[in-house]
C-alpha cells in the first residue's frame, strides 16, 4: 500500500513542471580578473553557471565593446567566451555596434546562438539592424518560451559607427505588444523581453506590455 502512495506521488511529481533557473547578465567587456574583491573574470563566472541546475543562459548586450582589449581584437575574443557560458540567445547592446556592421556580423555567426534586435532596422532593407533577428522561439525544459530584443530611443545617438538615417526605430512598447501577441500565437507559454535599457524604461515596458 505504501508503495502504491509513493509511486502515485512519484507519478505526480514527474508530472509536476520542474523550476525554469534563468541566469541573465550583460555588460562583459571586460574579462580579466581584478586583483580584489570582487574579483570576477570569465573563469569565474563560468564556474558559477556550472553550479547552477541546467539554466537558461540569456545576455542583453555590450559584449564586443568597449574595453583596452577590444580596441586590439576588436570584440573577437567574445564569442568563445559567450559560447562556452552556453548563452542560448542575446540582444544586440549598443556597444556591440562600435566596430562597424561588417565585423559585427562576423562576430554574429561566430556566436552559437541567436542575437536579436526587435525594433531597430535597417532604413532600406527594413530588416532588423546588423543581421540581428526579430525574434526567437525556444523550446527549453518541456516549456516553449519566446523571446524579443527591445531597445530605448537614447540608444540611438550612441552609434558612432551608424548614420541616424540608415537606421529606422519603433517604440519599444508599440513594438513589444505587437510582438507579445505574435509569441503567444505561436503558443509560446513565455514571453521574455531581453532590454538594453535603463530601469525606468524597463517598468514602462512592464507596466505596458
Amino acid at each position: 500500500f505504501s508503495n502504491g502512495i509513493m509511486s502515485e506521488k512519484a507519478q505526480v511529481m514527474q508530472a509536476m513542471p520542474q523550476p525554469l533557473v534563468i541566469l541573465h547578465f550583460n555588460d562583459v567587456y571586460n574579462i580579466d580578473e581584478q586583483q580584489k574583491e570582487p574579483v570576477g573574470g570569465a573563469a569565474r563566472f563560468a564556474s558559477m553557471i556550472k553550479s547552477l541546475n541546467d539554466p537558461l543562459v540569456l545576455f542583453s548586450g555590450d559584449a564586443f565593446n568597449p574595453s583596452t582589449l577590444s580596441t586590439v581584437t576588436k570584440g573577437k575574443q567574445m564569442p568563445p567566451i559567450l559560447n562556452a557560458f552556453g548563452v542560448k540567445v542575446a540582444c544586440i547592446g549598443n556597444h556591440d555596434f562600435d566596430h562597424g556592421l561588417e565585423p559585427l556580423a562576423g562576430l554574429l555567426e561566430s556566436c552559437d546562438f541567436p542575437w536579436l534586435l526587435s525594433n531597430v532596422f535597417d532604413a532600406d532593407t527594413g530588416l532588423p539592424l546588423g543581421g540581428a533577428m526579430e525574434t526567437h522561439v525556444l523550446d527549453w525544459q518541456g516549456r516553449r518560451i519566446g523571446l524579443m530584443g527591445l531597445v530605448e530611443p537614447d540608444w540611438m545617438a550612441t552609434l558612432a559607427a551608424i548614420e541616424e538615417d540608415a537606421i529606422k526605430y519603433v517604440d519599444f512598447v508599440e513594438q513589444g505588444t505587437r510582438l507579445a501577441e505574435e509569441l503567444r500565437g505561436k503558443g509560446c507559454d513565455f514571453i521574455i523581453a531581453l532590454t538594453h535599457m535603463r530601469v525606468p524604461n524597463d517598468l514602462l515596458l512592464a507596466e505596458n506590455v
